[in-house]
């Protein structure tokens, strides 16, 4: 029984040491572990800010095809109108 704890004894310096390593070992990976969540919550952030850009770009885009779409309807209706004067016009002059 002396043996044993003769030799357990031996064995604690030893211990203590590989406790220490993994202690430190732990700590580091958790402050990396810590890094790299910010590093993903940064990221998200950037991509959520990226991704509100884009859609008040899409809708301002939006407004303003509405707005050319409508000036070109109204463009078309008059062209169409004039045609008609043009044409009654023409026929006046033939006749």
């Amino acid at each position: 029984m002396e043996e044993i704890i003769k030799e357990a004894a031996e064995q604690v310096p030893a211990l203590v040491i590989v406790v220490v390593l993994c202690f430190m070992f732990l700590r580091q990976q958790s402050e990396a572990r810590g890094e790299y969540l910010k590093s993903i919550e940064r990221f998200h952030a950037d991509n959520l800010d990226a991704r509100n850009e884009n859609r008040e770009t899409i809708h301002a885009n939006s407004e303003a095809t509405g707005k050319q779409t409508a000036a070109l309807h109204e463009l078309t209706t008059e062209v169409k109108e004039l045609r008609g004067s043009l044409l009654a016009v023409v026929r006046k002059v033939m006749n």
